[in-house]
């Protein structure tokens, strides 16, 4: 509807069809303005609450941009865990995730 303030309308359906039913759906991380500003996960904001979307760090992004193809060295002080050489990879579900090279 007008309202003479920013809002929020979120629906998820169960199918794309105009009149399928209405699934209730958590989101999955959102801030929630009260006394302190909180972090809410997986949850259904009521009534009146006011909510933000979570913004990116550009400096954390960056530094958690694991490419497909990248390595990572790694050195410890510990001489059982020694040093090694993570690779980030992709399976066929084009999921990346990171092996350690001395064990795989």
């Amino acid at each position: 509807g007008f309202a003479a303030y920013p809002h929020l309308h979120f629906q998820m359906q169960a199918t794309p069809s105009i009149g399928s039913h209405t699934l209730k759906y958590p989101i999955a991380h959102y801030l929630l303005h009260g006394n302190t500003l909180s972090l809410i996960t997986n949850d259904y904001p009521k009534l009146n609450d006011q909510v933000a979307n979570i913004l990116a760090d550009a400096s954390l992004a960056a530094a958690f941009n694991f490419g497909t193809g990248n390595s990572i060295a790694y050195s410890t002080n510990n001489k059982q865990l020694g040093n090694g050489r993570w690779l980030v990879e992709v399976d066929l579900g084009m999921n990346r995730y990171i092996t350690d090279t001395k064990t795989n």
